[in-house]
């Protein structure tokens, strides 16, 4: 392999000794089979096959082909087409996208984050923000501030987000996910991979969170205060209400008594649409009477259940919960749930 030496501006020639950092230059533009004992540069750009012994300091880097960065690398930006490998931490400030393979043997940070293609993270991956992941993606730990999966993940340790996003199209495995939001959905196999039992699992172990949905994926443990099951969830243990909302196949089903009464679960039902006119009216002027006069004094009513003992305070008066469907959804606009008076309870 031919290589091509820039010493001008890219830190200490082959054969010196190391001395002050040397400024970044303007531009380094790598063209053809490049070799670099270190890079400092405003702009770095690649295109071709470019190795770097040392540490990586620049402003924006815009890698074409096959780059190796043996140290430390540093950016404000970085944006790689092809295959890049870094084994030193890499940090970037700002945002980091990559399409094709991505390596890296050191922590890597970034202020946000787009990932495509085959990612082999082998420390921890920190985002301070959006960190978009898609393709098959492999790391021990994963700390951002919102995240969104697409295709496959291996990610054994935690997984610390405020939102997660997950639709998995293989055989996906997350250790603990801990947000205010989790919305994991799992591949739906055809049905020659139902007959063949060829079908790809996404499996997690430990969910927490306030708000969860799941459909096609096997959990072990999930605690939060509303989780939603859509087909093919399966849960081994739960610490929270579980509400369905809707059937996708038939309304009948056969259900094992054993798993409730192990798990000392609650399974009540509820429905509005086909309740008679003067149901609804009821419970149009139940809203007027209880939940109105607590938004006008500013009051934010309660945003979880209790027993209905515990709903209904010292004084006799009952207490409603509130919870606004998000824009776009179907449905109705807001859900109320008012406990019948103490005097009705059994």
């Amino acid at each position: 392999m031919s290589a091509a030496s820039h010493p001008a501006g890219t830190g200490t020639a082959p054969g010196e000794s190391a001395g002050p950092a040397t400024p970044l230059v303007p531009r380094l533009a790598d063209r053809g089979t490049v070799r670099h004992d270190t890079v400092r540069a405003r702009v770095w750009s690649v295109r071709g096959i470019a190795k770097v012994v040392g540490a990586v300091s620049v402003g924006s880097a815009e890698l074409e082909g096959t780059t190796v960065v043996g140290g430390a690398f540093v950016a404000e930006s970085a944006a790689s087409t092809g295959s890049l490998e870094v084994r030193g931490p890499m940090t970037v400030a700002g945002r980091l996208s990559t399409r094709g393979s991505f390596e890296a043997a050191a922590p890597v940070t970034a202020g946000e984050a787009e990932l495509h293609g085959r990612l082999r993270l082998a420390a921890d991956l920190s985002v301070a923000g959006l960190l978009r992941a898609r393709g098959a993606l492999r790391a021990p730990n994963l700390r951002c501030g919102q995240l969104e999966l697409r295709g496959g993940a291996s990610v054994p340790g935690s997984v610390v987000s405020e939102v997660v996003n997950g639709r998995f199209a293989s055989d996906s495995l997350l250790g603990s996910v801990t947000a205010r939001a989790v919305h994991l959905h799992g591949p739906s196999p055809n049905l020659v991979e139902r007959v063949l039992g060829t079908e790809a699992v996404a499996s997690v172990d430990r969910v927490e969170a306030e708000s969860v949905e799941l459909s096609a994926i096997r959990v072990r443990f999930v605690r939060a205060k509303e989780i939603r099951l859509g087909p093919g969830a399966h849960v081994a243990a739960v610490e929270g209400r579980v509400v369905q909302i809707a059937f996708q196949g038939s309304p009948r089903a056969n259900v094992d008594f054993r798993r409730i009464m192990l798990k000392r679960l609650y399974h009540t039902g509820s429905t509005l649409r086909s309740r008679a006119v003067e149901d609804k009216a009821a419970i149009a002027r139940a809203v007027e009477e209880n939940v109105w006069p607590l938004l006008a004094d500013g009051l934010e009513p309660p945003q979880a259940h209790k027993t209905m003992q515990d709903a209904i305070d010292s004084r006799g008066r009952t207490r409603c919960t509130v919870r606004r469907k998000p824009q776009g959804t179907s449905g109705n606009a807001m859900e109320v749930r008012t406990p019948v008076p103490r005097k009705n309870l059994a």
